[in-house]
């Protein structure tokens, strides 16, 4: 669902832009809650099995804010006395096992799940690679989630973009490599190849939204270089299934 989820769709408290333009382009969504996203993980991870909704419930309202009260409490616990960081991985286990919580055990599973839902694909990464210190500093647009249908050719984001495309339709080029990005103060040169023929164009500002794959292999040339920050973010970032 991650090519068709909004985040934020409360219309008082700082709206998703994106549900905005859904909205009046009169693209069709539904509202979703965290009990419908951890029992799908669920069913996903666990071969279809459903789970009951009332041990969604309990486990997101009793035993989920247990352990991030728990997790609050040890992050400026560790911060105050200065000992090393260490993964969110590393904790969860610890909590899982001090709460007796057996491998196999349908409410070890069903923590999993709501981990993955909450917090793997939240943030892109593994409960691994992510810092106890620092994982949770991501800000959250209020108001939950929802998201667009997905029936055919046109659902989802794609919708969204066929939405915002229609008005210069006829100067979208596809099929189109970009080779390299030539940028100045006053000027942006942009080099692609089309039909096994290379072209240029030019203007004052490029919004560059390549894949991070791409970016990682060095496949676009950009002159001067990119600034040594964005070089080691792109070196340093990871791939996940949801953001990112």
């Amino acid at each position: 669902l991650g090519s068709a989820w909004i985040q934020g769709r409360s219309p008082e408290i700082g709206r998703n832009p994106i549900l905005t333009i859904a909205t009046q382009h009169k693209i069709t969504f539904a509202e979703v809650s965290e009990s419908d996203a951890v029992g799908a993980t669920h069913s996903f991870f666990n071969r279809n099995s459903p789970i009951e909704d009332f041990k969604v419930e309990l486990l997101r309202n009793v035993h989920l804010k247990a352990l991030f009260s728990r997790m609050g409490e040890q992050q400026r616990l560790l911060l105050q006395s200065g000992e090393s960081d260490i993964s969110l991985r590393q904790f969860v286990n610890e909590y899982l096992v001090e709460k007796n919580y057996c491998d196999d055990s349908e409410a070890r599973q069903l923590f999993e799940a709501a981990l993955h839902a909450i917090i793997v694909t939240e943030y892109a990464a593994d409960l691994e690679d992510l810092s106890m210190f620092h994982w949770n500093e991501l800000d959250h647009l209020i108001g939950g989630d929802c998201y667009m249908a997905v029936e055919g050719s046109n659902s989802g984001f794609t919708s969204i973009v066929n939405a915002l495309a229609k008005p210069f339709r006829s100067k979208i080029k596809q099929s189109s490599k970009v080779e390299a990005i030539e940028y100045h103060d006053e000027e942006v040169l942009v080099t692609y190849s089309c039909e096994k023929h290379t072209q240029q164009i030019s203007a004052k500002h490029v919004i560059v939204t390549l894949p991070l794959g791409v970016l990682k292999a060095n496949l676009v040339m950009f002159s001067p270089r990119l600034p040594f920050k964005k070089q080691m973010a792109i070196e340093r970032l990871g791939n996940g299934i949801c953001n990112k």
